[in-house]
């Protein structure tokens, strides 16, 4: 596999890795490129330029990734504590290790207030995935 080194129009930095051909979809967002460049040096991811043949560190573009990544940290910041609250919770669990058939049982014969709330869960489970 090649690696590139991508600057994506929101801001955000990331190095992916393509087949041999070091084919991706717009080389205008390519900052470097094994196949050209040689090996990718150690980087600091989201705060790299190109200057000539060599990428150096810029602390005005980390700052422009790290504003782009900002709100996809605050999400994986929520489901981590969400899978936390779920994963201590008995009733939680419980219900997940029921048959289907249990499952369908204790709907049909639970209260409003039970079901709405393993509803909740079962949707901040689902938004975890």
């Amino acid at each position: 596999m090649i690696k590139l080194l991508i600057d994506y129009s929101s801001g955000k930095q990331e190095v992916v890795s393509v087949h041999k051909t070091g084919f991706f979809n717009d080389l205008s967002k390519v900052v470097w490129n094994e196949l050209i460049d040689g090996l990718l040096p150690t980087i600091t991811i989201g705060g790299m330029i190109r200057q000539g043949s060599s990428l150096v560190f810029d602390q005005t573009r980390k700052d422009q990734h790290d504003a782009a990544i900002a709100e996809e940290l605050a999400e994986k910041i929520r489901i981590e504590e969400i899978e936390t609250e779920l994963k201590g919770d008995a009733a939680f669990n419980a219900f997940k290790a029921m048959t289907n058939a249990e499952q369908n049982d204790w709907f049909s014969n639970s209260t409003a207030a039970q079901k709405n709330k393993i509803l909740l869960w079962l949707l901040k489970d689902r938004a975890r995935r």
